[in-house]
């Protein structure tokens, strides 16, 4: 995925998935799409545009909304519900919630004309569309390939039969459909016909399509030495991948879903897929929860069960989870063999030295454990709820996290004593907010009430962890200049309520011997940053006026350093490589929040004198720049 030559390719349920994004998300995604490094490599069949501008002229769109549907359903169900309820009203049963049946009746009515209201606020109509198709248009139509479908299919038929006959993927299920019987060859067909003409020796397929005529399944042998089909891990076909080979000299094809790219991108970037992460997650939760079990399968839809990136050359594996990359084993001829998975596996844990510019070790602070305060090594031998919790939070994927905040919110959690097991959970609370599980960021987004609802005992000792997370790693390092500060508003908006200020000592406490890399910290009263960019004027153009940032003060200390001083710039935080970076200052500001733990909440922004007020302002910084101290 990181090498820039791999061609990643969409199907139609490109489409599909936008409709399931709200306009945020959308953004998040476009921005991707269209960034100067992707825009190159990301391609769209020529089919697949048909086949969307298909169901788009002749309004078959419908299967692209179900989760805007379902309001439909539910609605259905309160109506019937409201006549069940009007029939099964007994006044002496339930004449202490009210007085009597019109009262009932009244509230009833209520909850359907609220739900009703909500549904009308959400549904897509004919603008909607209108707006999708225009995005479709400015976004994708540049990146579609550039085939002629139309002779394709005066010839494909022949080729379909012959495969189907001899149960050759892609899509010899589909021979017998009466719709669109052809549309997965001829996808591959142009997936193949431009890898040859391009050179393309490495591609990425991205589909939801988790047919066994495209994809099969490993077997993994259990610690009880049971096989099973690992239905979370999709490979290509071989014979996909030996047809890849023979038009291009390559093994290097993968195909992997929707939800397992956007997993990837938010592990390289949380801050930049918040959004879109958690538009997948819920689509996911809608489908899983799907009120009409009967209702038709969307074949667009990317969110069903395939949640993990699998990848064909293991040379991607980087993408998968640490703990899935551990189950597969292939060989150089890319067969799959059963692994033996260890019930019980023992996770081994190589401390790292902090030598780096004598910043000191925090090795001990606040009564905790060794191994809660560096939890890369931490076992946990409690068996109550909390230790179910934690072992959900601290799974890498979405769906386990999102289940231990549940569950964290459910639980009163008055049986724990250990602290380390709470400091623990905490730090995997912001670990998994950071990392964009949507209830974990929800949680975060509320953390003061979510906290005053538990025992005192648990809430500090869950803030205690929150907060070092934020300052210290899993080694028990302290994170110069790279301080985990994706979601730091929310945690910072504890520090001046009364009930949580043993948790402000605390964490004053473990930073006291760190005070030089940090500029404010936690404290009962908030600390104000004050913010002042020093510029030059540059080039001066029609409407526009550059200036370039030559120094950031933050409280008169100087944080724009040069990268020979921290081994780290600008282009490795945005991944450009232009000898200037343009930047707008919110941009700006939220980097100088992630790597010096400021909230933005709390810097003030010393006004930027411009030479002009008419014309538009352009930031400029050169790569060799970097924010720290």
């Amino acid at each position: 995925m990181k090498d820039l030559d791999t061609v990643i390719f969409f199907d139609t349920g490109l489409f599909s998935q936008m409709f399931k994004l709200h306009t945020d998300a959308r953004k998040e995604f476009y921005s991707w799409f269209n960034s100067p490094d992707q825009k190159p490599r990301v391609k769209i069949t020529s089919w697949s545009m048909q086949e969307y501008n298909e169901r788009a002229s002749t309004g078959q769109l419908k299967g692209y909304l179900d989760g805007v549907d379902k309001l439909g359903t539910i609605q259905k169900l309160l109506e019937n519900m409201s006549s069940f309820l009007n029939m099964y009203y007994n006044q002496e049963v339930n004449k202490g919630s009210y007085p009597d049946k019109e009262a009932f009746m009244a509230d009833v009515e209520l909850v359907k004309k609220t739900f009703n209201k909500i549904k009308g606020a959400t549904k897509y109509d004919t603008l909607s569309i209108h707006t999708l198709n225009e995005e479709f248009s400015k976004h994708f139509q540049d990146n579609v390939v550039v085939s002629n479908i139309f002779e394709m299919i005066s010839t494909i038929k022949h080729e379909a039969e012959f495969r189907a006959l001899n149960n050759i993927p892609p899509g010899f299920f589909d021979v017998t459909k009466t719709d669109n019987k052809y549309g997965d060859l001829i996808i591959w067909k142009e997936i193949l016909n431009y890898a040859k003409e391009n050179n393309t020796k490495s591609l990425i397929f991205v589909s939801n399509d988790g047919k066994k005529d495209i994809v099969y399944y490993p077997f993994v042998k259990r610690g009880n030495g049971k096989l099973d089909e690992m239905k979370d891990v999709r490979l290509p076909d071989p014979r996909l991948v030996a047809e890849f080979h023979a038009y291009t000299g390559s093994d290097n094809l993968s195909i992997i879903s929707f939800s397992s790219l956007i997993n990837f991108l938010s592990d390289k970037d949380p801050a930049s897929f918040r959004e879109l992460s958690g538009s997948i997650q819920i689509a996911k939760v809608v489908k899983n929860n799907a009120i009409d079990s009967t209702a038709p399968t969307d074949p667009f839809d990317f969110t069903k069960e395939n949640d993990l990136v699998a990848e064909f050359n293991t040379s991607e594996l980087e993408s998968i989870p640490l703990e899935d990359q551990n189950t597969l084993e292939s060989d150089s001829n890319n067969i799959i063999e059963p692994v033996v998975i260890k019930d019980d596996l023992e996770k081994e844990v190589t401390p790292i030295i902090n030598d780096d510019l004598d910043i000191p070790s925090n090795i001990s602070v606040g009564g905790y454990g060794k191994f809660a305060l560096a939890d890369g090594g931490y076992e946990n031998t409690n068996t109550d709820n909390g230790a179910q919790i934690y072992q959900l939070l601290k799974a890498n994927n979405w769906y386990s996290q999102n289940e231990g905040i549940n569950l964290f919110r459910k639980f009163p959690l008055l049986e724990i004593k250990d602290k380390d097991l709470l400091f623990v959970i905490g730090r995997n609370i912001y670990q998994a907010g950071c990392g964009n599980a949507f209830e974990a960021i929800n949680f975060l987004d509320e953390l003061s009430n979510q906290l005053l609802l538990k025992p005192i005992f648990v809430s500090e000792h869950i803030l205690n962890g929150i907060f070092y997370e934020i300052y210290f790693n899993n080694a028990n390092e302290f994170r110069r200049n790279k301080f985990k500060a994706d979601l730091i508003g929310s945690v910072f908006a504890t520090q001046t309520i009364n009930q949580f200020q043993p948790s402000i000592k605390f964490i004053t406490s473990a930073l006291a011997p760190f005070k030089k890399w940090l500029i404010i910290q936690p404290n009962s009263v908030a600390e104000k940053a004050k913010v002042e960019i020093l510029i030059e004027p540059g080039t001066e153009r029609t409407s526009v006026q550059e200036y370039m940032i030559t120094n950031i003060l933050i409280n008169q200390r100087s944080v724009l350093l040069t990268q020979e001083l921290t081994g780290d710039s600008f282009t490795d935080e945005f991944g450009f490589t232009q000898d200037v970076y343009e930047l707008r200052i919110d941009l700006l500001l939220k980097k100088i929040s992630e790597r010096l733990a400021i909230p933005v909440s709390q810097m003030e922004l010393v006004p930027i004198k411009l030479l002009s007020e008419e014309k538009k302002p352009i930031f400029s910084i050169t790569v060799d720049k970097v924010i720290g101290l």
